[in-house]
């Protein structure tokens, strides 16, 4: 039987209404996952270890990261819910441990920060690094499953929330009828020169405005 005491960690939040509840330190931040954004089929099997074969699991998921890089949604929840089975845990375990990474979201950039919009791009891009990461072992920061699903289902969110905005689901631009879309990367490779000639621009005036002060200190002394 577990224990009559209310645990505490000795730290409190207040709400300004007058209620007081123990703090939100190392916990499960599992309100913030956007529980819409998971595929039903993850709940109905939310207590059972997946069966898996790895090779088709991963085969499939990079077919469904293919068709997401061409601008198609029709498959994340499909991709979803084959990365929940590729942790080889019950889903009901991943979901305490991905509260734990939202939890460090919250912690560095505020609540629900990333439903903004985050760039689609750098959001499949991470989710692929956390995945392989995870495939093949690596230990080197967070547990990559998480950054794995969270990043998946950031890209769900993205798909409902934030199709129609070019910048956050740039990803959907890259392609147009089903070929690079040419015009599109002209535009954004013009921009990016605009920019750095700007940034050159600027760094000569920068250069010219200290050498004035430079020689009118060295004339005052």
């Amino acid at each position: 039987m577990g224990s009559n005491n209310l645990k505490t960690s000795g730290s409190m939040t207040n709400f300004g209404t007058g209620a007081t509840r123990d703090a939100l330190n190392d916990k499960s931040r599992m309100e913030l996952i956007p529980y819409e954004c998971i595929p039903n089929e993850v709940f109905e099997n939310i207590m059972d270890k997946p069966t898996i074969d790895k090779n088709k699991l991963i085969s499939e998921i990079m077919n469904e990261i293919k068709e997401i890089k061409m601008g198609n949604f029709d498959n994340v929840d499909q991709m979803i819910i084959n990365m929940f089975k590729l942790t080889d845990r019950p889903a009901y375990k991943m979901l305490y441990e991905l509260g734990f990474h939202y939890g460090l979201g919250a912690d560095k950039y505020c609540d629900n920060n990333f439903r903004l919009g985050q760039r689609l791009s750098h959001v499949v891009g991470s989710m692929e690094r956390h995945m392989f990461k995870f495939v093949y072992g690596w230990d080197d920061e967070s547990p990559h499953e998480r950054g794995m699903l969270w990043n998946a289902i950031n890209v769900k969110f993205i798909a409902l929330y934030h199709k129609d905005n070019p910048n956050v689901c740039d990803l959907a631009y890259w392609y147009k009828d089903g070929k690079p879309n040419f015009e599109y990367f002209k535009k954004l490779s013009d921009e990016f020169y605009a920019n750095k000639e700007k940034q050159r621009a600027r760094a000569e005036e920068e250069k010219a405005l200290y050498e004035e002060w430079a020689d009118m200190r060295k004339n005052m002394l």
